[in-house]
């Protein structure tokens, strides 16, 4: 109610200066870890602050999501199996016109895989760390494939695009290995 909507454009000044470390800026504290957004209306990507009030908001919107699937279902088989999410690497970039300020930049949805709950990340997040955090989108997903086609997958997460290419992947290694996809 009291700020104005604003183009990204208006608010790129106040989120450069955050990214150097101004604190209570364009919210209360400071913010070290930004989502890339490449947008559609111009070519440079957009810097979106992920303050530590918004990842928490993350966390407790993916179990809200799994809590009201499980209500909805009234089943809880979704716990039963692992749960795959296809996206960007979970390894953040420093951003290199910080200065001495360390912030970081990464993929919303890598971001959000970063700061699930620990016992969500050991029982059911796959691709698993290590996988996790390559950047190389081919090679990412051919470990992704080769880790996953005899698991039990009750949860497919990320951009629908990316799903179909892990998908198709799943597809050609269970047919080379002569595996069913579960």
């Amino acid at each position: 109610k009291r700020v104005p909507l604003h183009a990204y454009a208006d608010l790129a000044p106040h989120i450069d200066s955050m990214k150097r470390g101004a604190d209570d800026v364009l919210w209360p504290g400071g913010c070290q870890i930004y989502a890339l957004s490449s947008g559609t209306t111009e070519d440079a990507p957009k810097y979106i602050p992920m303050t530590e009030p918004m990842l928490g908001h993350f966390k407790t919107c993916g179990i809200d999501s799994a809590l009201w699937y499980m209500a909805r279902t009234r089943s809880t088989k979704i716990l039963q199996g692992r749960h795959l999410y296809t996206g960007g690497s979970t390894a953040l970039a420093p951003i290199a016109d910080s200065g001495s300020f360390e912030a970081y930049s990464g993929e919303l949805g890598a971001i959000a895989a970063l700061n699930m709950p620990r016992w969500m990340e050991t029982h059911l997040y796959e691709p698993g760390t290590e996988i996790g955090q390559m950047s190389e989108w081919p090679e990412k997903v051919a470990a992704t494939a080769e880790r996953t086609v005899t698991l039990d997958i009750r949860l497919l997460a990320g951009m629908p695009n990316w799903a179909l290419v892990v998908a198709e992947a799943l597809r050609a290694t269970a047919s080379r290995g002569g595996s069913q996809v579960p």
